[in-house]
This record gives structure tokens, sequence and C-alpha cells, in this order.
């Protein structure tokens, strides 16, 4: 059996090479200008051949079907379920003749079936993403919405600047959803606070006005919470467009489309505060159906950037007119990477000075200080009514500290934004 489909087989074969031959020479004599007789005779000959190819692979396929297979317990089920007579189960010694025909050993038929019976996990890509609602968000509607509501229609600009805020951060809660959230958690400090001010101190007096300060200090926290994430987000994405810029250029240069650059950049996982913006952009072209040019500048009027704002600006100008995206890319990464080392040499400048300022206060400082409470105690014990010992004590032990966390605060807050 297996013979005869080994014999049929490599007959395909040389009727296939025997074909591709007729088929060089007939293109040979075309390009001599030959006579059209001739180059009939060769189509009528590779016409033959093909005829004798499309009645051979009924053979094989007939044959296949005859051929006993290696079958597992679960295929014999399903056959037996859909009544499928292809194949029968093999016996040991036929299951060795076969795999030494084959020139197979039995590990890596193993090893093959292993890997063809392991789930494959399937990739989710999508092209879009939707938000999803909370359930705190879902409670606070519930409880504050119709209070919120008209809230916001009677003080339209006290909210105005947390909407615009929260575009700019990103925040994955509807604006209305927010404002509930505000107000909910302002009346749920009320009782916690009240309740574990009071297990604290077993005082009513003391509780009652805890609770009462903390409901506006809870809702300014969060109302400010947006803004916060806006300073945030505004330093990492000037931090990461310095080399999306340069990944964005050698992308254009390779031929893509457009809005293909901004789905490569996301898929490479590098640039993760700018991918929100990427995504956004995919989000209006591929879920609302905005044209790109479109996208880009709804995008650059709610990011956080003022350096990515004028890229997308610059990137619709662009397109609408018609001009070389790669050209301006490029151009766009060379002049960025030029201000990127300036701002280093700056911050480095800046640094050299903190350095000199942590010198003289933070190490000579207190070494003078120690050195004048040393002499100031050969003289007399006390100072203003306090042992010199005390003062040198809280030198060391408070004030030293307190100025250092002082310090690597003040360096927190001024860094550079690159």
């Amino acid at each position: 059996m297996y013979e005869d489909i080994k014999h049929v087989a490599e007959r395909i074969l040389n009727t296939s090479k025997e074909a591709e031959k007729y088929d060089s020479e007939k293109k040979e004599l075309i390009s001599k200008h030959a006579n059209k007789e001739d180059i009939e005779e060769y189509n009528e000959k590779i016409k033959n051949l093909l005829k004798q190819i499309k009645n051979d692979l009924p053979i094989i396929y007939n044959e296949v079907k005859k051929t006993p297979v290696l079958d597992s317990k679960n295929n014999i089920s399903q056959q037996e379920s859909t009544g499928s007579s292809f194949g029968t189960k093999l016996s040991f010694s036929e299951k060795r003749k076969l795999l030494s025909e084959l020139n197979i050993s039995e590990d890596d038929l193993k090893k093959f079936a292993k890997i063809h019976k392991s789930p494959k996990k399937e990739v989710e890509n999508k092209d879009f993403t939707v938000y999803k609602s909370t359930k705190y968000a879902k409670l606070s509607n519930t409880m504050v919405e119709r209070f919120s509501f008209s809230l916001m229609k009677k003080k339209p600009d006290l909210f105005k600047p947390l909407f615009g805020a929260m575009n700019s951060a990103n925040l994955k809660v509807f604006s209305r959803s927010y404002v509930d959230i505000i107000l909910f958690s302002a009346i749920l400090a009320l009782p916690i606070t009240m309740l574990v001010l009071f297990l604290i101190t077993s005082n009513p007096i003391i509780s009652i006005l805890s609770g009462i300060v903390a409901m506006p200090v809870v809702a300014i926290l969060i109302y400010m919470y947006p803004f916060s994430i806006v300073n945030t987000r505004r330093r990492e994405i000037k931090r990461e467009l310095v080399f999306a810029i340069i990944h964005m250029a050698a992308i254009s240069g390779s031929g893509v489309k457009p809005s293909k650059i901004f789905k490569l950049l996301i898929e490479s996982k590098e640039y993760p505060e700018l991918e929100t913006e990427f995504k956004r952009i995919l989000n209006y072209t591929n879920l609302f159906g905005y044209s790109l040019s479109t996208s880009l500048r709804a995008v650059a009027e709610t990011t956080p950037s003022p350096e990515f704002k004028e890229l997308l600006h610059g990137m619709t100008s662009t397109i609408e007119t018609g001009g070389s995206l790669n050209d301006y890319l490029s151009n766009k990464a060379d002049e960025t990477m030029g201000r990127f080392n300036l701002d280093q040499k700056k911050y480095l400048e800046t640094i050299a000075t903190y350095s000199d300022v942590y010198t003289g206060l933070l190490i000579a400082g207190p070494l003078l200080f120690i050195v004048t409470l040393a002499i100031l105690e050969s003289i007399s014990p006390d100072l203003g009514g306090i042992a010199i010992s005390t003062l040198a004590s809280l030198g060391v032990f408070v004030m030293m500290p307190l100025l250092n966390i002082i310090f690597m605060l003040f360096l927190e807050m001024g860094k550079s934004e690159i």
C-alpha cells in the first residue's frame, strides 16, 4: 500500500519536472520569436502532462484514505461518533513497521503529538479600547446623581477646569460620575472620620469637628487629583517623546501607513505614558470613524504635553498638505534630540550648583555648629536655660535629618522634566 503511494507520488513529481522543462523551452522559443506552430506543440505537450497529473491525484487520495493511521483514543471516539471510517488503529507491530518505513523515531512522534495537543493562546489584537464603569462609580451615581446634576447646572464654572484636567489626565471615568464620586466620598468622610476619632479620643466634640473638617478636605483632594495626574503625565510624555519621535521616523521611513505608526508603537510597549495618547488616536479612527487628521487634531486639544501637541499639529499639516511625513518626523527627531541634549546640560549645571549649596549648608554648616557648641560648653554648660548637650543632640538627630529631607524634596520638585 505504501509502495503504491510512493510510486504514484514519484510519477507525479517526474511529470511535474517534465512539464516545467517544456515550459522553460517554450519561453526560450518565445524570446527567439519562433514559429507559432512550434509554440503550440509545446503547449499541447504541457497540457497532456497536466492531464496525467490530474488523473494521478485521485489515486493518491484513494490510497491515503485506505491507509491505517496512528490514531489516539480521542480521534477513535470522534470517528465512532461521526461514523467516519477514515483510518484504522494499528497494532503494535504494524506501528513499528510503519515508523521504520517512514524513518521516524517513536520519541519524535510523541513530541509532535504533544506540540499539537497543547492549546494555542489566541493573541488579542484590538484596534480600539472601551472604558468600563466601576462599582464605586455606579454606587456614587445611585446615591448623589440628582444633587450633583443640579450643582453642575448651577456652578458650571466650578467644574469646567476639572473636566478639562480629566480629559488631559485620561481618567477612565465619566465627568458626571467623577463629580458624583467627589460628593459621595465627602459625605462618607463625615461618619468614618467621626467613628475613627471617637474610638481614639472618646471625645464626641472632637470627633464631630474632625468629621466636619474632613468633608471639604476629602472633596478638595479628590478634586485636585486629576490636576496632579496632568502634571505627572506632562513630565513623563516629554521624557518619552524624545525617543518616540525617533522610533516614529524609523517606522515612517519603511513606507507604512501613518495610522499604522501608532499601532506599532503601542505594540512595542516602550512608551507607557504615550501609549494612552496613541490609543485615543486609534479610538477616534477605528471606533468613531474619524479621519486620521481629525483624530490627531482632537487628541492634540486634550493632551497635557505642549511638545506632543506641537508634534500632532505638525503631522496633521503635513498629511493634509500632501507633504512627506518621513521628512517631517526625521527633522523633528533631530530637533528634539538637540533640545534633549541641551536640557541635560542645563540640568547637570543646576545639579552642580545644588551640590555646592549642599556642601556648604549640610556638611560644613553642621561641623561649624558642633564646633561652636563645643566651645560654648567649655564656657557655660547651658545656653538660654537649655543644656549644650541637648542642643547638640537636637541638631544631630532632628535638625540634620529634617534638613536633608527638605533638600531631597526640593531636588525632586525642581528636577528636569526629561
